[in-house]
């Protein structure tokens, strides 16, 4: 299945990760070639599509996601995101994931400075802390989308990847991006790719070594 056909799909609005595909198809192979495998979004929130593609037309031998989200009862497949989506800080997520776990990670909208959800922010501990000390220069891992969390959080995921496996970044506004090229080259990687989407996007493509 092409990314053509993917983003037609009937009762899938998969528009919004048509760069992802494309990156993926492009850098990784068809997207057929991902049944059996298994796969990781980040941050996928409410908006579910994606997962629930690769779930039920691709048969993806195991799917799921991670990232503190805002549910409610009524929230839209609230019971596949039960089932699929554990909801918890991603760093806290991956000192508990197991190295060379996944063949797929990617993620939307995750990777830049200003990220989070403004009412997840108010409910971090970590927010507060800064705010009492009136400390906003220095604000270490923990901070949720500052350049050191982010960096932080892709250094641990892309530890959990198998190798070989990649991790495909849509960056809504690359000036606030936490992937820079230096922090990416640490990584030791097989293959970095990075591409600008008009004036504002960008989409990182990062493979592991299959050495390690």
């Amino acid at each position: 299945m092409d990314v053509t056909t993917a983003i037609t799909t009937k009762g899938y609005r998969l528009e919004p990760f048509h760069e992802i595909l494309t990156d993926i198809e492009t850098h990784v192979g068809s997207l057929d070639d991902f049944k059996d495998k298994h796969i990781l979004e980040l941050g996928p929130g409410r908006r579910v599509d994606l997962m629930r593609f690769w779930v039920h037309e691709i048969q993806a031998a195991q799917v799921t996601g991670a990232g503190k989200a805002m549910l409610f009862p009524w929230t839209r497949h609230k019971t596949f995101i039960d089932q699929h989506i554990t909801n918890t800080r991603l760093l806290d997520f991956f000192q508990k994931a197991k190295p060379n776990r996944y063949d797929l990670i990617y993620s939307r909208l995750v990777f830049e400075q200003h990220s989070i959800d403004p009412w997840i922010l108010l409910g971090c501990a970590d927010y507060w802390n800064q705010f009492k000390k009136q400390n906003f220069q220095d604000f270490g891992e923990n901070y949720p989308a500052s350049v050191p969390n982010l960096q932080s959080i892709f250094s641990k995921a892309y530890k959990t990847l198998k190798p070989g496996g990649t991790i495909v970044s849509l960056i809504g506004k690359r000036q606030y991006s936490a992937l820079d090229r230096g922090f990416l080259d640490k990584l030791k990687t097989d293959s970095v790719h990075i591409r600008d989407i008009g004036s504002l996007s960008r989409i990182v493509t990062v493979t592991k070594a299959t050495s390690r």
